[in-house]
């Protein structure tokens, strides 16, 4: 039985590094969709929500916190986008809601 111990060991710790890495590419794929079709916010906290989880635990040196920070990176970007966007034409939303809500 002490024989199996180590193999187990990393066994566990390479299952491990494989969920996290997992977690990153969900999180970048997310980042994806959300540049591509611009699905929405809710879409945005997805993907730091994966790329937190993702980044808990790992070393600098892995590949998974790689993907996890480039995640992170691109949703800040995407959220950013939706604020300046939302400044930007703040008016010209609230126009369309009225002229939607005036239509019925």
């Amino acid at each position: 039985m002490a024989e199996n111990q180590p193999v187990q060991e990393v066994a566990k710790s390479i299952y491990a590094a494989g969920r996290k890495a997992g977690l990153a590419i969900g999180a970048l794929g997310a980042c994806g969709v959300i540049f591509l079709n611009l699905l929405g916010l809710e879409k945005v906290l997805l993907a730091v929500v994966l790329s937190f989880v993702a980044l808990n635990g790992t070393t600098k040196e892995s590949p998974a916190r790689r993907l996890a920070l480039a995640a992170v990176v691109a949703a800040s970007a995407c959220l950013v986008g939706y604020v300046v966007l939302t400044f930007v034409f703040w008016d010209d939303i609230i126009r369309l809601l009225q002229a939607t809500t005036q239509a019925r």
